[in-house]
């Protein structure tokens, strides 16, 4: 892997797991260092930070919120 690219993957720490966790990465970009874009894409949704999972993880949440108001509205009444 080129010295740029190396700190770019590195510099970029959802990247940097991404690759550690799939070791193909890693070789890919080797070969191939313009597929940079398409692997931090990957890297995005690997960590969960996608603009869907994060909309899931929010829905989720109010959800969560929603169910508690509930059980005490229950418990006082």
């Amino acid at each position: 892997m080129s010295p740029e690219l190396l700190t770019t993957v590195r510099n970029n720490k959802d990247l940097y797991r991404f690759v550690q966790t799939h070791p193909s990465w890693y070789r890919y970009l080797s070969r191939h260092p313009r597929y940079l874009e398409k692997a931090q894409k990957e890297a995005i949704i690997f960590a969960g930070k996608s603009i869907p999972q994060r909309i899931d993880k929010l829905s989720n949440q109010v959800q969560a919120v929603q169910f508690l108001l509930e059980v005490i509205n229950m418990n006082r009444g």
